[in-house]
């Protein structure tokens, strides 16, 4: 029921907003009510591993998607309930808002997607539009024209591929396939993902969100508490570094 509700409507911000935070809180702290300070923000976290992310699927997205595959559906199909909303609301390829219909969510998630440019005749006044239209490749044969999806194989839209155009793309890290190895256990890997992004609860970003304390080391009693200092500085950690080198007959430098 939720899948056919996500796919069918456009769901209010205000819920998808509620939703994405019990998800984020639950991740962070195992309480939906329970809000952690130290977090990477939701919509780093919803892209895939390779690019920094814990490939978690962004419900905002996934309903943008969906609203999309059905809104392609429409324009595509040739059955009847296609038809007859295409008759009713798309005159001339120009969009007709229905007023009656404003209010219903499934309309919205039609309207916040379809949009057709002006008429034909004042687009064609443009050289540059000319231009294209002279160089185009016409088939040998009588074909009727239909829209095609160009970063698919066969031409046609999926809700995978939906997804895939509405979500937010980030450069590929480096460091993922090294930090989420099947060789690693997920816990750990998961550390070092926080660490990477430098969300670590540590007392030094504690403070920075208004978190009032005497901060020191409790392993080297010698300096503010903060991620680099624990992992690669204090010198209970250096001793740990040095005998890892000396195991793997290796130097390593920080």
């Amino acid at each position: 029921m939720i899948i056919y509700s996500i796919s069918v409507y456009s769901w209010p911000s205000s819920l998808l907003k509620t939703i994405e935070t019990w998800s984020r809180n639950f991740i962070w702290s195992g309480d939906i009510n329970k809000r952690k300070l130290v977090t990477v923000a939701w919509k780093n976290v919803c892209v895939p591993y390779e690019e920094g992310g814990l490939a978690i699927m962004s419900l905002r997205k996934i309903n943008e998607a969906s609203n999309f595959k059905l809104c392609w559906e429409l324009l595509k199909s040739k059955e009847d309930w296609a038809k007859i909303l295409t008759n009713r609301v798309l005159a001339n390829r120009q969009w007709q808002h229905c007023q009656h219909l404003g209010r219903c969510l499934v309309w919205r998630s039609f309207e916040s997607i379809v949009s057709y440019p002006p008429k034909c005749a004042k687009m064609t006044s443009n050289k540059t539009l000319n231009s294209l239209v002279h160089h185009a490749t016409l088939p040998v044969e009588s074909q009727k024209d239909k829209l095609i999806w160009n970063a698919s194989s066969n031409g046609e839209l999926s809700v995978k591929d939906a997804y895939e155009f509405k979500r937010l793309h980030l450069p590929v890290k480096g460091w993922a396939k090294t930090i989420w190895c099947k060789d690693t256990p997920p816990a750990k890997s998961l550390l070092a993902w926080r660490l990477v992004h430098g969300k670590i609860p540590t007392d030094d970003m504690l403070m920075l969100r208004g978190c009032t304390m005497a901060s020191v080391c409790s392993l080297g009693h010698s300096s503010v508490e903060s991620s680099f200092h624990l992992f690669f500085k204090c010198s209970f950690v250096h001793n740990i570094w040095c005998w890892f080198a000396t195991t793997l007959n290796c130097i390593i430098q920080f």
